[in-house]
């Protein structure tokens, strides 16, 4: 699983054996990182094309993933 594809907000629950297991999935990353741009995005946009506005909230989810994945220098 890619660190785009993880929940944003998971919870960790235990079974009777203490083995974690993650529930309550939701949200990917991705998704959530493109819908908070996509709120950015419409707040200040005239004239946009639903489309162009929801490729573009996707586009800056990915730059985010993909700036968060790299290592620090």
């Amino acid at each position: 699983m890619s660190n785009a594809d993880e929940p944003a907000f998971s919870v960790i629950e235990f079974d009777d054996l203490g083995l974690s297991k993650i529930a309550g999935v939701g949200l990917t990353k991705r998704e959530y990182f493109a819908a908070m741009a996509m709120q950015g995005i419409i707040s200040d946009s005239t004239g946009l094309a639903f489309e162009e506005i929801a490729h573009d909230a996707v586009r800056f989810a990915d730059a985010l993933i993909a700036a968060l994945e790299r290592k620090p220098e």
